[in-house]
């Protein structure tokens, strides 16, 4: 399971990185390799979730705590569009107490998400609970790609 302290220290964004070079080293479809299976296991805790605008605006409209910053994978792929993610309370505190996101109002919140139109949103748990928003960049993004792989991880619910 992505903790917040391994957002917090770039670990998460790391692993992001190793298993998407494991992913393009692969040949074929990742479905009954070892690989796959890892990944698979490591995913399935974080319960990744596809979300509309309206229900990502739902799970920050209930956060008592709201942080935007830059998208895990970016850490990694500077290359990537400048989008941002949107941090809920623990993971927000914890993001921006190592100056890796800054604090805004829900509407401030409910603007980035807006303003990145045309990346699809997905939701992560950290730590446990749903936490992070954020308007994917499919190229760079682990779900995707393992999705790309013949993996099922993203939730459609």
């Amino acid at each position: 399971m992505a903790t917040i302290e391994q957002y917090q220290s770039g670990q998460a964004a790391q692993a992001v990185k190793k298993s998407l070079q494991a992913i393009e080293a692969q040949n074929g479809p990742l479905t009954g390799s070892g690989l796959g299976q890892i990944l698979q296991a490591a995913v399935d805790e974080l319960k990744p979730k596809k979300l509309n605008q309206e229900q990502a605006e739902d799970y920050i409209r209930q956060a008592k705590t709201v942080a935007v910053g830059r998208r895990v994978c970016m850490w990694a792929y500077d290359e990537d569009p400048p989008t941002r993610s949107v941090f809920l309370d623990d993971l927000a505190k914890g993001m921006v107490d190592v100056g890796k996101a800054e604090y805004v109002s829900v509407d401030e919140a409910l603007k980035v998400l807006a303003e990145q139109k045309g990346h699809p949103i997905i939701i992560s748990r950290v730590s446990g609970k749903y936490a992070e928003i954020c308007r994917t960049y499919p190229k760079h993004c682990l779900y995707w790609n393992m999705e790309k792989h013949g993996l099922k991880c993203i939730r459609r619910d």
